[in-house]
């Protein structure tokens, strides 16, 4: 009879859910508008695909415009001037950064469960902000190979 009595009280629990949960007990966290940071995300970018863009023309297509080597004479001053040293990284690895997380802030939403002691983490699927997000990612790594090489090739000689 205890068995039985056992399984019925099991029966009748009341199975934890997500839809269970009221407003007072969960906090949920939107950072960004996910417009806004594509915006945001688009204007940091501009620099560094410029630059990239203005050197791939340059030198893969040999299109020597006056344009090009003004921009590139500019950003060896900077690189070269103790005082604004610190520029250049900034421009072109910190402001891909900056994007990326900005735009990853827009699409992640975080979810905090009081009575589960639990931080649910879900993503929304904005395609624009996924994809400056892969195009800063590599806007950073190309940066970031190139300064690999470089450094490589100093050592070597």
């Amino acid at each position: 009879m205890e068995e039985k009595d056992f399984i019925n009280k099991m029966d009748n629990l009341k199975k934890p859910g997500f839809n269970d949960i009221t407003p007072s007990e969960s906090l949920k966290l939107v950072i960004i508008n996910s417009k806004k940071s594509a915006a945001i995300g688009v204007w940091l970018l501009v620099v560094p695909c410029y630059f990239l863009f203005m050197m791939f023309v340059k030198y893969f297509f040999n299109v020597n415009l006056h344009l090009i080597d003004i921009f590139e004479d500019f950003i060896a001053n900077m690189d070269k001037s103790l005082a604004t040293k610190f520029i250049t990284p900034i421009f072109f690895v910190g402001l891909p950064i900056a994007g990326i997380i900005v735009n990853l802030l827009s699409i992640m939403f975080f979810e905090y469960d009081k009575r589960q002691k639990r931080i649910n983490i879900s993503i929304k699927l904005k395609p624009l902000n996924i994809l400056l997000v892969f195009l800063s990612l590599l806007v950073v790594s190309v940066f970031a190979l190139y300064l690999i090489t470089e450094n490589l090739h100093h050592l070597n000689n």
